[in-house]
């Protein structure tokens, strides 16, 4: 049986380290964004991994989407390249074939061809993400405190709607996670830190994604709710075996729905 997966890696897979786990016919699957790119294990009933290839996926460029869309729609055909050529093209014309032509990709065809191209559009039920401040870095307080209490701000490139993370330093072995660190600068600035306070106040102004997910994850702290992770099915997450029954499940804090990554097909259900 053949099983079909989708994953915003965007949205599931914010940062390095962020990771969601996959079950599908008796295997389970990590996979994880690490700074090369998105990787995966392969897990069999046990605790044994059956593949570490850390395969990488990368994703396609919108404007290669783009120009091979719009080439296509004009009648264009990729087929197997003869002699030197990298590419070859081939143009139908009511169902015949036209010509071949030779060009170095999707790109080259269009501006040759004189094809227009449209931007690709995103999804209609979804919105073009808000533009994203640059980070004032020369504001940014100086990070040598930081450093030896086992935390520091760490830049994001790439992502479209953060600029700064405030993380552990995994070396140091200070801390169990992120949301320990965070715990920390929010507590000494409550305490009357002046330092850690300005941190807070710098991550406000120049990163205010991660400024919200650290104080939704202090206002988490004081809900003592237990939730579950529930599917479509009716099955509960555990931890330690994947989808299970409602008696083997694993419960979880407010603050734990922070920081915790949901597995596919997975939603939040409040137990009490």
């Amino acid at each position: 049986m053949q099983t079909d997966i989708t994953l915003n890696t965007q949205a599931n897979l914010l940062k390095t380290g962020d990771q969601v786990t996959v079950q599908a016919e008796g295997l389970t699957l990590l996979i994880r964004r690490q700074d090369e790119g998105i990787s995966v294990y392969t897990y069999g009933s046990g605790a044994e991994a059956l593949k570490e290839d850390w395969t990488l996926f990368t994703e396609a460029e919108p404007a290669d989407s783009a120009y091979e869309a719009a080439a296509r729609a004009a009648g264009w055909s990729q087929i197997s390249a003869q002699d030197e050529h990298d590419e070859a093209f081939v143009l139908q014309v009511d169902g015949q074939d036209d010509r071949i032509e030779y060009y170095g990709d999707w790109e080259k065809l269009c501006v040759a061809e004189g094809i227009e191209v449209k931007p690709a559009a995103l999804p209609s039920d979804s919105a073009a993400p808000a533009p994203v401040r640059a980070s004032s870095w020369a504001s940014r307080p100086d990070l040598a405190q930081a450093e030896s209490e086992g935390w520091w701000i760490a830049e994001c490139s790439g992502l479209e709607t953060e600029t700064a993370r405030l993380e552990r330093i995994d070396d140091a072995g200070i801390f169990t996670g992120d949301a320990a660190a965070w715990v920390h600068v929010w507590g000494q600035a409550q305490s009357g830190s002046a330092y850690h306070q300005s941190v807070l106040n710098w991550l406000k102004e120049n990163a205010p994604v991660e400024f919200k997910r650290i104080s939704d994850h202090q206002e988490a702290l004081a809900d003592k709710t237990t939730w579950a992770i529930v599917n479509d099915a009716g099955d509960f997450w555990s931890n330690d075996d994947g989808w299970v029954d409602q008696e083997s499940k694993t419960l979880f804090y407010a603050h734990e729905k922070v920081t915790m990554n949901l597995p596919i097909g997975g939603k939040w259900a409040l137990i009490g």
